[in-house]
């Protein structure tokens, strides 16, 4: 029950956040179509979401178990990172694996595994942002660069860790991309003084993805909550609006929060259902290493 709890935990702070966001004047005045691209994005988030819950599938030990139970166990415990301390979803993810009969030492090493993973992914998209603003290279070629990177990575991680680890690394790069690539459009749906070009779009999605790493590395904020928003403006301010870059931080982490609670009772009513298909409590009592016999 501690993961749900922390998992309603979360959705009070997000409910509290959003309350405070779509207030903003800035916001209400918007146009529908800023509106309908924000909504995209939300699904976009969605499908991010569902990416890092298949990696993190990869990464268990005990991936031969439904994927099913992944995701109710990635999608309930993952909302709690909304909850001050920024780790609070970690340790759900435990409690929850727990009464879902997942080894624990296998949910820890997961963990592990995806936070090297998803930090490494976001590092190489970091090459990016600093050939463009550093050594003013073209933001394609960077891009190219970039993909080489990539390749390069999953080759030496294939042949080391094996071909699990390599796929769980190339979702959490299709995560960032999705996240990248979704705020980059939505900054476009915003702006009102820039005319961008694929260039432009390059250089917001790198930039999105610093901001992450700088939001998820740091401790004691919630979901990265005011630093990958600073982080932003620091990097954007030169090339874009400061009002352009606030305003498409806002309408992005109100887009993340949809996609967030979406993702969230979805697991939700995935775990309803197997209660109904069971018709028996879904966290029954005794050791998690014990065989469940949901598993048969």
């Amino acid at each position: 029950m501690v993961g749900f709890i922390l998992g309603l935990a979360g959705l009070v702070f997000l409910a509290m956040q959003l309350a405070q966001y779509v207030r903003a004047p800035e916001v209400l005045n918007l146009s529908l179509t800023v509106y309908l691209v924000a909504a995209g994005c939300a699904a976009l988030y969605v499908m991010g979401n569902l990416a890092l819950t298949i990696a993190y599938h990869k990464f268990l030990r005990q991936s031969a178990r439904a994927f099913s139970y992944t995701a109710i166990l990635y999608g309930i415990s993952q909302i709690a990172k909304y909850v001050p301390g920024n780790i609070l979803h970690l340790a759900g993810r435990q409690a929850v694996g727990a009464q879902l009969h997942f080894e624990q030492s296998s949910l820890a090493k997961a963990t592990f595994i995806e936070i090297i993973s998803l930090a490494l992914s976001a590092t190489l998209f970091g090459s990016v942002l600093i050939l463009i603003t550093f050594l003013k290279t073209p933001p394609t070629l960077a891009f190219a660069f970039w993909v080489i990177l990539q390749l390069f990575a999953l080759l030496i991680l294939a042949r080391i860790f094996g071909k699990k680890i390599a796929t769980g690394f190339a979702l959490h790069t299709a995560y960032f991309l999705l996240s990248g690539f979704g705020f980059a459009i939505l900054f476009a749906a915003i702006s009102y003084s820039t005319r961008l070009s694929v260039d432009h779009i390059l250089l917001l999605a790198a930039a999105f993805v610093v901001a992450w790493v700088a939001g998820f590395l740091t401790p004691g904020s919630p979901a990265g909550l005011g630093v990958r928003e600073a982080a932003l403006i620091f990097m954007l301010g030169p090339q874009f609006e400061g009002s352009e870059i606030v305003l498409a931080v806002l309408m992005s982490r109100i887009s993340n929060i949809f996609g967030d609670v979406i993702f969230f009772f979805a697991a939700f009513g995935s775990l309803f259902q197997l209660m109904k298909h069971l018709k028996r409590p879904a966290f029954p009592t005794g050791s998690a290493n014990k065989e469940n016999p949901i598993d048969r």
